[in-house]
């Protein structure tokens, strides 16, 4: 793999320092209320990381029309951030968000990306890649700190000069003032203010907010640096042809087993009612979803083993245990929504139903690709199916879907849901919340809505401004 150097420039540095010292100053509130301080200054922060990153794209003449279809994404997961306070989806975004982003990144900088095999020896280049930023902290770090030095006399010194110059008389004030009013308590009184402000820069969380600062400067421009450069990806080896025999072997032993799975279970396998003891139903619907769900992706590691890699007849096998696997994920789907209808919604059954739509569009597109002749890129297809259904579930109204859904399925006679479970729900869902506590919709329960209510409105009073979503209005 050959690499082009991409060159330290003042705008890297500027953009690098801004977006760390933005995160610092405006998201600082997330290490003591945690997702809650997360909105329109997420939205801005992780929106600036995508501008700098793909205007650094554009200049390293890698940047495509098509990119779009993979940057689109992540501006979505970035204005979810300012839509909703959601914590639970808030805290996933914060992790999947800089590894896809990463990994995309890396691959808009190869060489004729459009034409590339995705395939295990793809992921590991390009996650091998994604690593390199590490051999440049030390250029990021003597970067970063060659702003101090004084080796010009243009302009842009001088004012390096006077910025240290500030910054030595602040930490000098600090010794000063001190001494001086304790010398003098009229003197004390007089500084009043001045000092408090220097007491409150200088805080212990100084020191936090300084480390992360450095670290995320650092960090950033250490990623510009070593993934800002034209990638050269060599075409992988030819991939060995899976043993017909063996496959087989494989494919119609486990068919089998399905077969015989399918059989005795068919009347529990599309569970009609549900039993009254909630133990019991427990065990059937969700222990039986779980592992349902686990064989569909077991499933498809098995059809990514063998596709293209065999013989026809182990192709039409293949189809025939594709289907097998569909079947077992709809059983596993319908289990899950025969739980929704008696017992509500929660995180956990919305984005489990989630995962069996994902993996539902997926066995039918992969058993489509059973039928034409050119080779598909399948872990390509399932990579950006990924990340535009979690952009797309993102900026999903999913708390408010979870309220109306459940308050709506309450009135059956069979229902077993109790509203009160909701409370683990965000300020998301405070202004229809109040709204069907005002209209008595939950005077059938014992449960008392006004304490939460009152909860929900102070962590929005407790909000800065530029902390604030828009279901927060």
């Amino acid at each position: 793999m050959e690499n082009s150097p991409v060159v330290v420039d003042k705008t890297k540095i500027a953009y690098s320092v801004a977006l760390a010292l933005f995160c610092v100053v405006f998201l600082w509130g997330f290490w003591s209320r945690g997702p809650f301080a997360l909105g329109i200054n997420a939205f801005i922060f992780f929106l600036g990381i995508i501008i700098f990153f793909v205007e650094i794209l554009r200049r390293g003449e890698r940047y495509q029309s098509r990119d779009l279809v993979w940057i689109l994404p992540f501006v979505l997961m970035a204005l979810s951030f300012a839509i909703y306070e959601n914590p639970f989806f808030k805290i996933c975004t914060l992790f999947v968000f800089p590894i896809a982003f990463a990994f995309f990144y890396n691959y808009a900088f190869i060489v004729e990306k459009s034409q590339k095999v995705w395939n295990l020896s793809f992921y590991g280049s390009v996650v091998e890649r994604m690593g390199s930023f590490v051999l440049f902290i030390g250029q990021s770090v003597s970067s970063l700190f060659s702003i101090f030095t004084f080796r010009s006399d243009t302009r842009g010194a001088t004012l390096k000069r006077i910025g240290v110059g500030v910054l030595i008389l602040i930490v000098a004030l600090l010794v000063i003032l001190p001494l001086l009013s304790s010398a003098d308590s009229a003197f004390a009184d007089k500084l009043g203010s001045i000092s408090d402000l220097l007491k409150n820069i200088f805080s212990s969380s100084l020191v936090g907010r300084l480390s992360v600062f450095l670290i995320l400067a650092i960090g950033i421009l250490s990623a510009v640096l070593g993934w800002g450069r034209s990638n050269e990806l060599a075409e992988s080896t030819e991939e060995k042809i899976i043993d017909a025999l063996i496959a087989g072997i494989v494919l119609v032993g486990v068919l089998v087993f399905y077969a015989l799975f399918i059989w005795v279970q068919l009347d529990r396998l599309w569970v009609g009612t549900l039993p009254f003891a909630f133990a019991e139903t427990e065990s059937l619907v969700k222990s039986g979803f779980w592992q349902l769900l686990f064989l569909s992706v077991l499933n498809l590691g098995i059809f990514f083993v063998l596709y293209r890699k065999t013989t026809p007849l182990i192709k039409k096998i293949l189809s025939v245990f594709t289907i097998a696997s569909f079947l077992l994920l709809i059983s596993a789907g319908h289990r899950m929504i025969l739980y929704v209808t008696n017992y509500g919604f929660s995180y956990e059954k919305f984005y489990a139903l989630y995962a069996v739509l994902f993996c539902a569009i997926l066995f039918l597109w992969l058993f489509s690709r059973l039928f034409v002749a050119a080779r598909s890129n399948v872990l390509k297809f399932v990579a950006f199916q990924f990340l535009w259904m979690f952009a797309l579930v993102s900026i999903f109204p999913v708390e408010q879907f979870i309220v109306r859904t459940n308050v709506s399925l309450v009135s059956r006679s069979d229902s077993r849901i109790k509203l009160f479970e909701m409370k683990m729900l965000s300020p998301d869902v405070l202004g229809v919340v109040s709204q069907y506590n005002r209209q008595g919709m939950f005077s059938h329960e014992t449960f008392d809505w006004n304490p939460w209510i009152e909860e929900q409105k102070m962590k929005i009073v407790d909000k800065k401004w530029y902390e604030f979503t828009v279901s927060n209005f």
